[in-house]
């Protein structure tokens, strides 16, 4: 019995060879393979790679883009501008603000700051102090995390106003359905976990003092404990210590309410009784928070809860002219009526 010998590496100088050669009839095999190895070949033949993939096809160029990250050299700069000028792909963008001289980003600011690249470009050019950050472009959290890092001042009231400000948003959010509670909700016998406050709260003990769950924290744990967290490092506890003595607040609101009591006796499936729960802790969070930081349009707990039970609006009782008019066209031309009203001994106008 003979046994089939295993097939030996072709060298990767060879790949190369047979990738940039679009007439070897060995393109694809030597894609294939390169993709495979390329992190374990050597810097000089990543870099041949590197510019033959980016010099390809638009697939290629694109599994090249994910690489310029980790594998950046400069002499990828001509070849990167010209595509960016070329294409606009955002993926594009990543590798340019994170590489390119400074200069150039502030030229481009509007092509390669869309969406959160605005964020990474504002980090890159924190240094500079001619470029003038437009806050209303940013995530709060990311507002936050560029005050710290460029060493910003940061007023108390402003300080409050990116917390609260994203609070009200995910109130907002979730009512609109651009956000989403994170799983299972619940108000009694459950608490923060010890991690959160031991960093945050370290002067908290007991644990029977504590609050109650985190609310905020099911529907968006990593913007608003980024905030609490760089709020920390900018020495600003006082308004973290705040923030919880305003959630506990909260959370105390809810649970003597009688929407909650109504809603824990809410005897429906799974689904509607956590949305229930939800409506009810963001109509607390609603009423408790700044006017300035609520969401524009919500629409009431007493509105949503009629669409829930599916409860039609009351009729209004009819007036005694109304009553009469009634009465009266119904003994006209009907003999039955007139003979009920007669056998009853009804005194009727």
């Amino acid at each position: 019995m003979e046994f089939e010998q295993r097939k030996r590496n072709t060298p990767s100088a060879t790949l190369v060879r047979n990738y940039l050669n679009k007439r070897s009839g060995k393109v694809v095999e030597a894609r294939k393979e390169i993709q495979r190895r390329f992190e374990f070949l050597d810097w000089n033949i990543q870099k041949k790679v590197m510019i033959g993939f980016l010099t390809s096809g638009k697939t290629d160029r694109e599994w090249a883009y994910r690489k310029l990250i980790d594998y950046w050299d400069r002499s990828y700069e001509p070849i990167v501008k010209n595509l960016w000028e070329q294409t606009h792909e955002p993926i594009l963008a990543w590798s340019i603000i994170r590489y390119f001289p400074t200069d150039y980003l502030k030229q481009n600011v509007e092509q390669l700051g869309e969406g959160r690249n605005y964020y990474f470009l504002c980090l890159r050019l924190s240094d500079d102090k001619e470029f003038v950050v437009d806050e209303s472009r940013l995530q709060y959290a990311d507002l936050m995390h560029l005050l710290y890092v460029s060493h910003k001042p940061v007023t108390d009231e402003k300080a409050r106003d990116i917390l609260y400000g994203r609070i009200g948003e995910i109130c907002g959010n979730i009512l609109s359905g651009e956000e989403h509670a994170n799983g299972p909700i619940t108000l009694e016998n459950r608490y923060v976990d010890s991690y959160i406050y031991r960093n945050l709260l370290p002067e908290m003990e007991d644990r029977d003092e504590r609050p109650l769950l985190e609310i905020i924290m099911l529907f968006n744990v990593k913007s608003v404990i980024s905030i609490l967290f760089t709020l920390k490092r900018m020495g600003m506890q006082h308004i973290v210590n705040e923030y919880f003595r305003w959630n506990k607040m909260v959370i105390s609101d809810i649970l003597q309410s009688d929407d909650y009591k109504e809603m824990k006796a809410y005897d429906r499936d799974y689904y509607e009784q956590q949305q229930y729960l939800l409506r009810i802790i963001i109509h607390f969070y609603i009423q408790r928070i700044e006017e300035k930081y609520r969401p524009n349009e919500t629409e009431s707990l007493h509105t949503w809860k009629k669409r829930l039970f599916h409860m039609p609006e009351p009729k209004p009782l009819p007036t005694q002219e109304e009553m009469k008019s009634t009465l009266k066209s119904m003994r006209s031309g009907n003999s039955a009526v007139n003979n009920l009203i007669d056998k009853l001994d009804l005194e009727l106008p």
